[in-house]
């Protein structure tokens, strides 16, 4: 008999949002609860500090129901809700419950607590009347119970008892076969964001800009259930460590506080990087050097995501040189910035001079234009450098410890960190530059660098304001590659009151996609190297379920 029986659970919020809707009917036996648990669960909107799928509850019979955590996610259990919950230890796995016991889910002081009122199986017969399980039905305990809301409908007035439920039965049973069709043949589900074509690896800031903003901007929509992740991502990478850094708690889980123009471009980049084959088997043959720069980047209290600038920057390819502005290696740093960041490079050769070169610790403003190092014909840009006797720019251990002190120049500042958006803007710095200032004859400012963008467009635009959580989308006015007549200019900034240049725009989102779906393949297929273990946690019950990540042995089955 039991196995023909639905059990379902009734909860009751004790606060919060939810907290004015009294019991809540939850159809069992298994129902996710959180921020977006899916069609089938109990979504707690307006509940802060909760992951899309918080805990599970299970009611397969009335005497074994229980509360579970997904991973590593904070549930916990007492028998009252008159409790301290900073003293209650979150379980480790799955809690029988008894009735009246209290849920809290998600940290203390944050998320939500509920009370579990009790189960009840559905369409019991009680006494020659078929009533509700809704809320308010008998609980079998007078001191809890409350009336039905429910009228019953009485069976045994002259006709077989019969008669009415199996009307009922058939009426019920044909309504939902009819609605079960249509929703098939109608109902075009969307498709999880994966692999489907062959693709780029990434999309070249240099070469493959343009191609990227005619073409994957315009074929990824963003506005799908499937981008959901991308949210979950966008808090867990970048929100938190702002928040931390801003001394801004509000702004991890208020999304209203959130660059939104900035998370909607990650949400295109995202769907663009992880539509191709070629992207993944990227991350898969790289996987030893991206746990290396996380490593470094960890030693240095660094954010994770900042291991994707390499990615964008050569490929993880140490020997990569850029073909404009001689930029070269793992972190493609010009010469002047390897110098700044102690990466040894000397007694470089440059094609038409006879003396040996070696660069300052501060490039010329206006690389392009007026570097010696740089042909700047229209139709030949390019580097002139041939060689340098020394230039660990290629090794990968130098030109990391490097980068991270130069990244924790950007992140340790005082300014970027109050704005509530350091993460994306130290990835910007990486780019555009953070500050050449100090290498500079009378410490001369460069309005590029992205301390003095910001300081500039923080005066002029926001009035000195100190909160700017929106500095990178506010300044991303380029949709297209802006023309000159002078050739190619990184710099071009498509309007006026925009503090970033066109390159430095479309660099940030990418790095940040590019991380997000990075952190899901190596959670799937490395969860046992060190370094991405934490990632695990993010494939089960995580925002990388929104994602269709493949394996390593479905990539060797499309040419990896």
């Amino acid at each position: 008999m039991n196995g023909l029986e639905r059990w379902d659970i009734i909860l009751r919020f004790i606060d919060g949002p939810l907290a004015s809707r009294g019991d809540l009917v939850l159809l069992g036996p298994a129902i996710h609860v959180g921020a977006n648990p899916g069609p089938d669960g109990l979504r707690l909107e307006g509940y802060r500090g909760l992951d899309d799928r918080q805990a599970v509850f299970t009611a397969y019979n009335g005497a074994s129901v229980s509360v579970a955590p997904i991973g590593k996610l904070q549930v916990r259990v007492s028998p009252h809700e008159h409790v301290n919950w900073n003293e209650v230890q979150p379980i480790r796995g799955a809690v029988y419950l008894s009735n009246g016991d209290a849920i809290h889910l998600g940290p203390p002081g944050r998320g939500g607590t509920c009370i579990f009122v009790r189960a009840q199986r559905v369409g019991e017969w009680q006494r020659g009347a078929i009533t509700s399980g809704g809320p308010g039905g008998n609980t079998g305990d007078p001191s809890k119970s409350r009336p039905s809301q429910v009228k019953q409908i009485k069976v045994n007035r002259g006709i077989p008892v019969w008669l009415i439920p199996t009307m009922m039965g058939m009426l019920f049973f044909t309504t939902m076969t009819v609605g079960i069709l249509a929703f098939a043949i109608l109902y075009d589900p969307p498709k999880p964001l994966g692999p489907s074509v062959a693709g780029q690896e990434f999309f070249d800031v240099h070469t493959q800009l343009d191609e990227y903003l005619a073409t994957e901007v315009n074929a990824v929509k963003i506005d799908g259930s499937e981008f959901k992740g991308v949210e979950a991502a966008f808090e867990i990478f970048l929100m938190r460590d702002n928040a931390k850094a801003a001394g801004w708690s509000k702004l991890e889980d208020d999304q209203k506080l959130w660059d939104k123009t900035l998370l909607d471009w990650v949400k295109r980049s995202v769907g663009a990087h992880a539509k191709a084959y070629r992207f993944w088997r990227r991350l898969d043959e790289v996987a030893a050097s991206y746990a290396h720069v996380l490593r470094v980047l960890r030693k240095n209290d660094l954010p994770d995501v900042l291991a994707a600038i390499p990615y964008q920057e050569s490929g993880y390819q140490g020997l990569t040189k850029g073909n404009l502005v001689c930029a070269s290696g793992w972190w493609q740093f010009l010469p002047e910035i390897a110098n700044q960041a102690e990466i040894p490079i000397r007694d470089c050769r440059i094609r038409g001079r006879p003396d040996v070169w070696n660069p300052d610790k501060a490039p010329p403003i206006g690389v392009i234009k007026n570097a010696i190092y740089i042909n700047r014909g229209t139709k030949n840009l390019g580097c002139l450098i041939e060689k340098c006797e020394v230039d660990q720019r290629a090794e990968l251990d130098a030109s990391t410890d490097g980068a991270a002190k130069l990244l924790k120049k950007a992140f340790m500042d005082a300014d970027l960190r109050s704005s509530g958006s350091v993460v994306q803007m130290v990835i910007a710095s990486h780019n555009a530059g953070y500050d050449n200032s100090p290498y500079t004859p009378g410490n001369k400012k460069n309005a590029y660098n992205l301390k003095w963008s910001y300081t500039n467009w923080r005066t002029k635009v926001r009035g000195g304001q100190a909160r700017n959580a929106d500095f990178i989308g506010a300044n991303l006015t380029c949709t297209v590659r802006p023309s000159s007549e002078e050739g190619y200019d990184p710099n071009a900034r498509c309007n006026s009151d925009a503090s970033l240049g066109f390159e430095t725009q479309h660099y940030v989102h990418m790095i940040i996609a590019q991380h997000i779906l990075a952190a899901c393949f190596y959670g799937l297929n490395y969860a046992n190297t060190e370094e991405f273990q934490p990632y695990a946690e993010l494939v089960t019950g995580g925002y990388c379920e929104s994602f269709n990540i493949p394996t390593r042995d479905e990539l060797k089955k499309h040419g990896g």
